[in-house]
């Protein structure tokens, strides 16, 4: 009995040693991967969206960005800014910006799911995709928490003064004269 065990096992064994990359893990994981890495990349959107559309980071290099967005998320969140000679963000907590489109996914995906139960359909990936949508939720509401207000200013380095024209009163009259 116990050498038909062991031939067992080690069957098992041999067949998952042989499987490699990402078939090894199936699709399923996928799943669990997607669940693990979309609400951080939504998290993360909340909170330098509008940064990013601001003009923020343009100009410049990876290393840049990174520190520009270490400073917008510490900045909007706690106040500080671990980098200088990067653009510095001031804290930010904007309790309005909790609705915002990643919380109307959860709380879709939620109703979406109660829906589906009580009429007894069952769709396939409904369960998959009420757990991200759960997921995204959290992060909705704390992103959108101390998110940037469109109003706010951005303190940046790399912005050149606005030209400063002065016109005397003499070419004043001048050009009153001339028309």
């Amino acid at each position: 009995m116990r050498r038909s065990h062991r031939r067992k096992s080690r069957k098992k064994r041999y067949s998952f040693r042989r499987r490699r990359g990402i078939a090894r893990y199936g699709t399923g994981s996928l799943w669990g991967l997607a669940g693990k890495i979309i609400p951080s990349v939504a998290f993360i959107e909340q909170i330098t969206g509008k940064a990013r559309a601001a003009g923020s980071y343009n100009n410049l290099d990876m290393v840049g960005k990174a520190k520009t967005l270490a400073n917008n998320l510490t900045g909007n969140m706690f106040g500080f800014n671990i980098f200088g000679g990067v653009p510095t963000f001031q804290q930010q907590i904007n309790p309005s910006a909790i609705a915002n489109k990643y919380t109307g996914i959860g709380v879709g995906s939620i109703i979406a799911s109660l829906v589906l139960k009580k009429a007894g359909v069952k769709v396939p990936g409904a369960q998959r995709a009420l757990s991200i949508g759960k997921k995204l939720l959290i992060p909705g509401i704390v992103g959108g928490f101390f998110d940037d207000n469109p109003n706010q200013r951005y303190n940046t380095y790399r912005a050149a003064p606005a030209p400063v024209t002065t016109v005397s009163s003499y070419q004043h009259s001048n050009w009153s004269s001339l028309q």
